[in-house]
């Protein structure tokens, strides 16, 4: 059974990344992923390395994808090869836009003309050194977004949490509690709400938030 209510409203740069399951938040993550760290340098693919440090709880702080050439001091990254390992290193911490991003001067001796592109997003930083048509290294940093209140200001119901997502010109994301009921909300024009409902408690549950809706 699905419910829809309705309610009117009132009133990187590389443009590359879809979301997937969160991956490398942890020390324990990335070692089951890419074997136990040598000094402080992961080597996730031939030729690249990932530098990692970390909290004393064991979540990530920073990463920095490097090349891993020893023959080559100089080596440099493949764009498609740094795409593919910042999906891996952060999955759907790129779901959504960055919030700002700048091109900035930066050095990178013993090369000139090397230039830096920031972006700053929800829950981390992302700075690429490029030169030329080739990156030098990419630096992230990881941090967690303080909690997003629901839409409408919706009260929650104990054990019940907000998860939101990205739509693109709507606001989007779930309510829902473990082994429970899941709310999904995609709301433009007007505020769409849509759950699968097992039971009467269920249906409870879901008239109880939703109908406390304000926009």
């Amino acid at each position: 059974m699905k419910l829809h209510p309705r309610f009117p409203i009132k009133s990187l740069m590389l443009g590359l990344f879809i979301a997937s399951s969160l991956t490398a938040q942890t020390r324990a993550e990335l070692d089951a992923k890419y074997g136990p760290i040598d000094g402080n340098h992961y080597r996730v693919k031939p030729g690249i390395a990932v530098e990692a440090t970390f909290a004393e709880d064991g979540g990530v702080k920073t990463l920095r994808i490097v090349p891993d050439n020893p023959k080559d001091e100089n080596a440099l990254l493949p764009i498609d090869d740094v795409r593919n390992v910042i999906r891996e290193l952060l999955g759907s911490r790129m779901a959504c836009r960055p919030r700002s991003s700048e091109r900035i001067e930066i050095a990178c001796p013993p090369r000139k003309g090397c230039f830096g592109f920031k972006e700053e997003w929800k829950s981390h930083s992302i700075l690429l050194v490029w030169y030329k048509k080739s990156v030098v290294s990419v630096s992230m940093t990881l941090f967690e977004p303080p909690p997003t209140p629901p839409p409408g200001n919706i009260k929650l119901l104990p054990g019940y949490e907000h998860f939101p997502a990205c739509g693109i010109d709507t606001l989007a994301g779930d309510i829902k509690k473990s082994g429970g009921l899941e709310i999904s909300y995609d709301i433009g024009a007007m505020a769409n709400f849509s759950a699968t409902v097992r039971s009467q408690s269920d249906i409870d549950d879901f008239l109880k938030m939703v109908l406390t809706y304000n926009p």
